[in-house]
């Protein structure tokens, strides 16, 4: 029966240091025409170096990380300036922080957004089409409260995002999916045609895990939601490595950022990997790992798929350069999956004398297996189904002489089978009766 032992690729994730300007120059991303390990060159250094962006660079790479082409980017660039200039002008000058946020966020709704769509986190495809998310619509508001000069900060859940600003010396939350989200819990009247009124109010909430991040964090959370969609998408997952590598670049030196990037590789050279590519998953993340540097993410890749691949030439090669393609590789591979191994090369060539009835010289495979793998359970399993494999020939080969009248030759036989296999109680037994 055959053991599989390859080893599916699950892919654990931990944060790692991304440094340095690296995305341009050491890269060789020829040897896969789908992947991309260049950050897209709109996203300068003076961008990923500061953490707050005036308002038109703030909607620019907000529009780059959404995938515009740069026609359709200045095309929006000119509609928010447009939008923003109309609000300004008619805004009252005596209005409060958060009273000139109400107002914009109204605005926007108006103008702009008017269905909300969790995974839309595009600003382009907004503008466009009004469709929104969190993140699209956190981007368009705070797009307006930069040019308001109003103080303001995006925050990151878990799962959400939204925004707070500061207005008369105290912090206020902007729930932006919502047009009247400006400091939620609060109530409001609106005055309906008829003269009567009507009460609004956006629930608050307790956010858990809540943490303010700057521009670029907010920005690179479109390409993170970008990655997401194509990663449900069958065959995405070599696109999501450029964006990876695009977030990284706007995040600057950054952990997360990084990250981002360890997972899309791994994942898609998890895929190389299922289709029978070892090599080229290999090939793909070693490529990583010189670009961006050590990580955890890599290790633990590297090592599955190097185990993979020996696994590959131990069922396709003779013992004895099996046995050579493990040494090579032994420097890449932990201690334990060497051992592991190496039992496994010396039983598929003891299984594979087995099913030839080669019962002696299987054993002596597997002895030899033993002095290189002391501990292997195949092994010492397979000794011990051989010899009595083995006995049974012997035992075979004296009943027929036996029952032709020959037990001396029988019994010369058995002899024969206890200098081969000397604790075999079924020789002894039939030794014994045909005394």
């Amino acid at each position: 029966m055959k053991i599989n032992f390859r080893k599916e690729i699950f892919i654990l994730f931990a944060a790692f240091f991304c440094a340095g300007n690296f995305f341009a120059e050491n890269s060789n991303s020829s040897v896969f025409q789908d992947v991309r390990f260049e950050a897209d060159s709109r996203i300068l250094p003076q961008v990923s170096s500061s953490p707050e962006m005036d308002a038109r660079t703030f909607a620019y790479i907000g529009l780059v990380a959404s995938g515009a082409d740069d026609e359709k980017i200045y095309e929006h660039l000119e509609t928010l300036e447009n939008l923003a200039q109309e609000f300004s002008q008619n805004l009252p000058s005596n209005f409060s922080n958060e009273e000139k946020a109400d107002a914009a966020l109204a605005f926007i709704y108006e103008k702009i957004l008017s269905r909300y769509k969790l995974d839309q986190t595009r600003v382009d495809v907004a503008i466009e089409s009004g469709v929104y998310n969190c993140v699209s619509s956190d981007v368009i508001f705070i797009y307006f409260a930069k040019t308001l000069g109003i103080p303001v900060v995006a925050v990151e859940t878990p799962n959400h995002a939204f925004c707070t600003i500061e207005s008369e010396g105290k912090s206020v939350d902007v729930e932006t999916t919502n047009p009247f989200g400006v400091n939620p819990g609060r109530k409001r009247v609106n005055e309906l045609p008829n003269g009567g009124k009507q009460y609004l109010s956006v629930p608050a909430k307790n956010y858990q895990n809540r943490r303010e991040i700057n521009d670029r964090r907010l920005l690179a959370l479109i390409y993170n939601n970008r990655i997401a969609s194509l990663q449900r998408q069958r065959g995405g997952n070599a696109a999501t490595i450029g964006l990876a590598v695009d977030a990284c670049a706007l995040q600057g030196i950054s952990a997360v950022g990084a990250q981002t990037v360890a997972e899309c590789v791994c994942n898609y050279a998890a895929d190389l990997s299922a289709a029978g590519n070892d090599e080229d998953a290999l090939a793909l993340v070693l490529l990583a790992q010189e670009i961006f540097g050590e990580s955890k993410n890599y290790s633990a890749f590297i090592e599955t798929a190097n185990y993979n691949i020996l696994v590959d030439k131990i069922e396709t090669l003779p013992l004895n350069d099996a046995l050579n393609e493990l040494n090579l590789k032994r420097e890449n591979i932990s201690a334990q999956n060497y051992s592991k191994l190496l039992g496994y090369a010396y039983a598929r060539s003891v299984q594979d004398l087995g099913s030839r009835h080669e019962w002696k010289e299987a054993i002596n495979v597997a002895e030899r297996g033993l002095l290189d793998a002391p501990n292997d359970s195949n092994l010492k399993r397979a000794i011990n189904i051989y010899k009595q494999n083995y006995a049974i020939d012997f035992h075979n080969r004296a009943a027929a002489l036996y029952n032709a009248g020959d037990v001396e030759s029988a019994q010369n036989v058995l002899r024969e089978g206890l200098e081969e296999i000397p604790d075999s109680k079924v020789l002894k037994n039939d030794l014994v009766k045909m005394k």
